[in-house]
């Protein structure tokens, strides 16, 4: 019988290769290949990859000798047409598209939905082991109550608190596939920067992977009510991915009632400052967002004119900003920031320290995963851009500390440290 076996995975080995050339897929078994991680070029590659599993090679698995008795050759030549018909049924089974034959095909899916690049996701059942690769995923997940799904995230997921126990597999840009497949996801999510490359590593592992990114369209002096809607809709694409519909539904809800006050209230707004969002300056390069960004029609939002709209993009310039001359600038404090442990930087740098913002104390602070994360924490990016906006419109009480999500205090939104 040990014979027969080793015919067996050898006629098996045999038949994925054919089914790899066949097909031109990598892993003629997309499952065998997920669990085991084979990538074979031959059926003796293959074979070697295997032979831990306890098979010989392909000619000694075929190989009789003198000392096989008659009786084992005869057992051996009789259960080969079986074992052919065997293999043909592996082979068969685990070739693409297998699954969706048959009477599993008639099953309906428990989700299925279609992503931002117009690619169908179906899975027939909510995900249990899911990879975010992306912070405002991790972010939406965690409050949806479906954190404790995430069993892989990226180094730049760090909220909330909870997150930093999550195993990392990597950058956005540039994940481990190898980690991530030792984690056995059943789904994958990710957002902006998603490369093309990991998609096309994933797809061919046969792992789903959704994808949802806000597009940066500019909504004009109205303000940003199409990105914003595309908000709402990821979190309730993402909710019905893990059950969590109904919870979806209250926080959009709530979301959806605080963004409308604030762009009801900056209406009453007798004067729209002029916004410079500081992503970096000096020796990092000038860099802001420029027009058609989703971070500008939140300025828009916020009641807030974006000096940035002079260009398209991200690059700007010293000379520019000077030209501009903006009434505020925002610094991001979180890590990679300008403000980030120091805004006193910016008056200590020529010639940042002569714009006239930072000379009469018109520099703040804002924690810029708020306002450059996607996600549901963009309603507290906004609300607070609209108090640094206008402050006769939101009077800031010291009761209302806890209005700010991030380490940011209400005093360290005063401007007065920064006075001449």
């Amino acid at each position: 019988m040990n014979h027969l076996m080793k015919t067996f995975i050898t006629l098996c080995a045999r038949a994925s290769w054919l089914g790899k050339r066949i097909c031109g897929s990598k892993f003629a078994c997309p499952s065998l290949a997920r669990a085991r991680g084979i990538a074979a070029e031959s059926p003796q590659d293959l074979h070697g990859q295997i032979r831990g599993l306890g098979a010989e090679s392909p000619v000694r698995a075929g190989r009789s000798t003198a000392r096989t008795r008659h009786t084992d050759r005869k057992k051996v030549h009789a259960g080969i047409p079986l074992l052919a018909a065997l293999a043909v049924l592996a082979f068969t089974a685990c070739a693409p598209g297998a699954e969706k034959t048959g009477a599993e095909s008639a099953a309906p899916a428990a989700v299925e939905l279609t992503d931002s690049f117009g690619r169908t996701i179906r899975l027939k059942n909510y995900p249990e082991r899911i990879v975010s690769l992306a912070p405002n995923m991790t972010e939406t997940l965690f409050l949806l109550g479906a954190g404790n799904l995430i069993v892989g995230r990226t180094d730049y997921c760090d909220y909330p608190l909870e997150a930093a126990k999550i195993p990392p597999v990597g950058s956005i840009t540039t994940p481990s596939i190898e980690h991530i497949v030792s984690l056995a996801p059943d789904l994958i999510v990710g957002s902006t920067h998603f490369q093309k490359e990991t998609l096309a590593a994933l797809e061919n592992l046969r792992i789903p992977v959704y994808l949802s990114i806000v597009r940066n369209d500019d909504a004009g002096d109205a303000g940003d009510s199409n990105n914003y809607e595309e908000i709402f809709d990821t979190i309730i694409m993402l909710a019905k991915l893990v059950n969590k519909t109904e919870e979806a539904e209250k926080i959009v809800s709530v979301m959806r009632q605080r963004k409308d006050a604030v762009e009801q209230t900056v209406r009453k707004a007798a004067h729209k400052p002029r916004v410079y969002y500081m992503i970096s300056f000096g020796e990092a390069g000038d860099y802001t967002a420029g027009r058609g960004t989703y971070i500008s029609a939140l300025i828009k939002s916020a009641g807030g004119l974006n000096t940035g709209d002079d260009i398209e993009g991200w690059k700007y310039s010293a000379e520019a900003l000077f030209r501009s001359q903006p009434d505020i600038i925002l610094c991001g404090t979180s890590s990679g920031g300008p403000g980030a442990g120091n805004l006193e930087k910016l008056r200590s740098t020529a010639p940042y320290n002569r714009l006239r913002a930072v000379q009469e104390g018109r520099v703040y602070g804002i924690d810029n995963n708020l306002l450059d994360r996607t996600g549901p924490r963009n309603i507290d990016g906004l609300e607070m851009m609209a108090k640094i906006f206008h402050p006769d419109l939101f009077p800031l009480e010291p009761s209302q500390a806890e209005f700010f999500p991030s380490e940011l205090s209400p005093s360290e939104l005063s401007p007065s440290e920064f006075s001449p």
